[in-house]
């Protein structure tokens, strides 16, 4: 299950005892795996205000991937496109998985890409959501579950 307790990014009372991410062997491991392959990290961003995860662009010969790390959980993901406020096709590169496993879950694009099942004001696809959590996707309304885990909330 990835549809979490405070997986909005959201910190609030009685929420305190979530994991802490290492956002640095995160960075390492992207550096890495663009020297492996013979490409580059040309964009490497932290959390701000309003987005709960870390980006980093890696651009090899003839493409470029996104991935993303939840600034909570140890939640990884791939995409091929990022245009803000949102990722479009998740996607599974084995590769990748190789690099962060079994420091970090690398999620995959089938669960990342499901829909948002919202019916009579609750999350109807598999969840274990805390009611702010629940709030923050009623209110955005987000299309696919990858954009409530890696979202631009504010």
């Amino acid at each position: 299950m990835i549809l979490i307790k405070g997986i909005t990014g959201f910190f609030y009372p009685g929420i305190d005892d979530l994991p802490a991410i290492d956002n640095t062997l995160f960075k390492q491991l992207c550096y890495n795996l663009a020297n492996f392959h013979k490409g580059q990290v040309i964009v490497f961003e932290e959390p701000d205000f309003s987005r709960n995860f870390y980006h980093s662009q890696i651009q090899f010969h003839d493409q470029s991937i996104h991935l993303f790390l939840h600034v909570v959980y140890p939640f990884v993901a791939v995409s091929r496109y990022y245009e803000y406020p949102f990722m479009k096709d998740f996607i599974d590169i084995p590769q990748v998985n190789k690099f962060f496993e079994p420091s970090f879950r690398v999620l995959p694009a089938k669960d990342l890409n499901e829909l948002v099942r919202i019916e009579n004001g609750r999350v109807m696809n598999k969840n274990d959501l805390h009611p702010n959590d629940l709030r923050e996707i009623l209110y955005w309304q987000p299309e696919i579950i990858g954009h409530i885990i890696y979202n631009y909330f504010d």
